[in-house]
């Protein structure tokens, strides 16, 4: 009897995922006819649905995904390169393939990330190796296989880790009132005998460990809209760069940011590398009346009242 209760729950669950799938697939259907409509319709130069539209929009997509190429390998994109001249196809029969298999491939990477980070990050790196990480991502390819992911990302933490590190102690000193104000500009041997600190490496190493594992898990927990409008809006801009759609979460940041009524502080946010930093100050907003926030202003703790700050850092 217990066994036939855990094959009726085991049903549930495979009918509900298949059921949400379902829905999933079949909102994903009557956007697309939707969006492809209002193009022919209303687009001042509508494109032609062909492959020569196809090839741009897979290009697009693949550089959206993952610009930095720190997610798939060759060999996953290999798998992709299939769809190449098909998008026009899928969108015209309304199938869902490339999106389904790229996020099924991402996925898996993610997960693979997620078992190996904890063990780069868990002792100190070896700082008396050299390393060397291309930080222009218009400058490197996808990794071959997953053994040199593991790699790439094994010198990308060594870097945000020494990257953090400095930025600690060079805080550290400004709290103290170093008035050396030309500091930065003098090369320092942060990790040299007698300057290393381990507790502030270690601290470091926590810093970029929280920073990972929320960024990765951000990454597996995104939305199914925002996951498809990243596909959809990389065929939309074929067409122009102006031309997006936005899910109802976006579309609404957007009202807010051409009426200027909103709830909230009223700051333009954006992110880069991790860091937010803000972009505009909303005129006649809490932050515009308050005065101490401005453009280019970077947020790295947010707290309400007497709390403990939260590093928002990678949020």
């Amino acid at each position: 009897m217990q066994r036939n209760s855990r094959l009726v729950v085991l049903f549930i669950i495979l009918a509900t995922v298949f059921s949400l799938n379902a829905q999933n697939f079949e909102r994903r259907t009557v956007l697309t006819k939707m969006v492809l409509a209002q193009l022919d319709r209303l687009h001042f130069s509508p494109e032609k649905i062909d492959d020569e539209l196809s090839e741009k929009a897979f290009d697009l997509y693949l550089k959206r995904i993952d610009y930095a190429r720190r997610y798939l390998t060759k060999e996953d994109v290999a798998k992709l390169e299939r769809f190449r001249y098909t998008i026009d196809d899928e969108l015209k029969l309304s199938t869902n393939e490339l999106y389904e298999t790229a996020n099924n491939l991402l996925n898996e990477k993610i997960e693979f990330i997620q078992g190996f980070y904890n063990d780069f990050l868990a002792q100190p790196f070896d700082y008396s190796v050299s390393d060397t990480l291309e930080l222009d991502y218009d400058k490197i390819d996808f990794c071959e296989n997953e053994a040199e992911l593991k790699e790439r990302w094994r010198k990308l933490l060594k870097y945000q880790t020494i990257v953090r590190y400095i930025d600690i102690i060079d805080s550290e000193e400004i709290a103290v009132g170093d008035d050396d104000v030309e500091k930065k500009d003098v090369k320092r041997e942060y990790f040299s005998e007698g300057n290393y600190r381990p507790e502030i490496e270690e601290k470091a190493r926590m810093k970029i460990k929280e920073r990972t594992e929320r960024a990765l898990k951000r990454f597996l927990e995104a939305d199914e809209e925002d996951r498809f409008a990243v596909f959809l809006n990389s065929v939309l801009n074929v067409f122009d760069p102006h031309t997006t759609y936005m899910p109802p979460q976006v579309k609404e940041d957007f009202d807010i940011n051409m009426t200027g009524k909103l709830e909230g502080i009223g700051a333009t946010l954006s992110e880069e590398d991790g860091y937010i930093k803000v972009t505009s100050i909303v005129p006649g907003s809490a932050s515009w009346t308050q005065g101490e926030l401005t453009q280019e202003d970077v947020i790295l703790k947010v707290a309400q009242g007497d709390e403990e700050p939260v590093d928002v850092v990678d949020m």
